[in-house]
C-alpha cells in the first residue's frame, strides 16, 4: 500500500438517525460532528465565520496549524455527510430555544468570546492578538508595519503574536506582570519563544499606551511589581511597586485570553456555560456544551476540545437512543416537552 493513499473515515450505514445541530466548527464541534455522523444521526454545523475550524483555522499560527491542514479537516468531517453552514451565527437565547424545538438535539462548541480590554490610557491604540494572529496567517501582506511590537500577556496567543512579528521582521517583547513560573504558556513554548529571539519582560503591568500627536504608537509604560500572597488561581500575586518603566515600541498587541459568558441567559459557571457530567446544561433537556465554553477549570487546548466532542457525542447518542424508545422507537423527532 502505497504511503501517500489515504485512508477513508468510517461511514456510518444509514442516515436516518436523529437531527443535530452543532453549533461551532471549531475542534470540539468538528469532533463531536463526526462522531455524531458516524453514528448516523443527520448532522449540521452552524459556523458564525465565513471560513470553517475555528481557531485552527485563524487563530493558530501556520508553523504550528497549516491552515490547509486544518480544511482538510474540515473536509474529512463533510465527506461523512455532516453540513456546515457558514457565516450562520445563532443570535440568542431564542433562537437557541427555537433550534432545540426543531432539531432533537444541540451542540454548543462556540468557545470564548473577544480578547477583554484594557483599561488604561491610549487602550484604543491597541490591538487584539487574535485579530493579529488571523491577519498573520490568512493575509500577511496586511500585517501592519512596526520596528518593534510589544506582546501584552504570557499565554499561548501571546507566543504565536509575537512570534508572527518577529518573523515579519520586527523585534517582539512579551510584558507580562508575573514572573516566568506563573505563565500560562507551556514550557515549551516558551523555550520556542527564547529561540525564536522573544524578550521577555516580567513583573512589569502594562500602564499607558503613549502616542504621539498624529496618534501613531511611540511606547507602552509598565508599573513594576513584585510578588505577594497567591490569589485564587494558586500563583502568587502581582503588587506594584511604585516605580514605572517605558518601553519604546510601536505597535502594541494584547493576548490576555479571551472573555467568557457573563451576561448569558444561559447559567453559567465561573463565566463558562454550565454542564453536567454527560455535557448537558442544567435544565435544558436536549441542550449540550463542550470545548472551551465550558472550561471552567484546567487549560483549554486543542486536544481537550476535541475530546470532549468525542466525549459529548456519545452522551448526546445515548440521550437520543432513550427519546427515540420512550418515543416508541421512531428515531426521528422526538417530543422534548414530554
Amino acid at each position: 500500500m502505497s504511503t501517500d493513499a489515504v485512508i477513508a473515515p468510517f461511514i456510518a450505514d444509514t442516515t436516518d438517525g436523529a437531527r443535530v445541530l452543532v453549533v461551532g466548527s471549531g475542534p470540539a464541534g468538528l469532533s463531536a460532528a463526526a462522531h455524531l455522523a458516524q453514528k448516523g444521526h443527520r448532522v449540521t454545523v452552524w459556523e458564525r465565520d465565513e471560513l470553517p475550524g475555528g481557531l485552527s483555522s485563524t487563530g493558530i499560527i501556520p508553523l504550528r496549524e497549516p491552515l490547509d491542514v486544518a480544511l482538510e479537516e474540515v473536509d474529512m468531517v463533510r465527506s461523512l455527510g455532516v453540513e456546515i453552514e457558514l457565516s450562520r451565527e445563532m443570535g440568542g437565547m431564542e433562537e437557541l430555544e427555537a433550534a432545540a424545538a426543531d432539531f432533537d438535539a444541540v451542540f454548543l462548541a462556540t468557545g470564548l468570546g473577544a480578547v477583554p480590554e484594557l483599561r488604561i490610557p491610549g487602550a484604543d491604540a491597541i490591538r487584539d492578538g487574535l485579530g493579529y494572529v488571523r491577519t498573520a496567517k490568512l493575509e500577511p501582506d496586511l500585517l501592519p508595519a512596526a520596528g518593534h511590537v510589544v506582546v501584552i500577556g504570557a499565554g499561548n496567543t501571546a507566543i504565536d503574536a509575537a512570534t508572527m512579528a518577529r518573523r515579519s521582521g520586527a523585534e517582539a517583547t512579551i510584558v507580562y506582570r508575573r514572573t516566568a513560573a506563573e505563565m500560562t504558556a507551556y514550557e515549551h513554548e516558551y523555550q520556542f519563544a527564547l529561540g525564536e529571539g522573544i524578550n521577555f519582560r516580567f513583573l512589569a503591568s502594562p500602564a499607558e499606551v503613549t502616542v504621539d500627536a498624529a496618534g501613531n504608537v511611540t511606547g507602552l509604560v509598565c508599573e513594576e511589581m513584585e510578588l505577594g500572597e497567591a490569589d485564587g488561581s494558586g500563583r502568587r500575586r502581582p503588587v506594584a511597586t511604585g516605580n514605572r518603566t517605558v518601553i519604546g515600541c510601536d505597535l502594541v498587541v494584547r493576548a490576555i485570553g479571551q472573555e467568557g459568558y457573563d451576561g448569558s441567559r444561559l447559567p453559567l459557571d465561573r463565566g463558562y456555560i454550565a454542564v453536567d457530567d454527560s455535557f448537558r446544561i442544567p435544565g435544558m433537556s436536549n441542550i449540550f456544551a463542550g470545548g472551551d465554553a465550558v472550561r471552567s477549570t484546567g487549560t483549554a487546548s486543542t486536544v481537550m476540545a476535541v475530546e470532549d466532542g468525542k466525549l459529548a457525542a456519545a452522551e448526546i447518542d445515548t440521550y437520543l437512543e432513550s427519546a427515540a424508545m420512550n418515543a416508541g422507537g421512531d428515531n426521528g423527532r422526538t417530543d422534548h416537552n414530554g
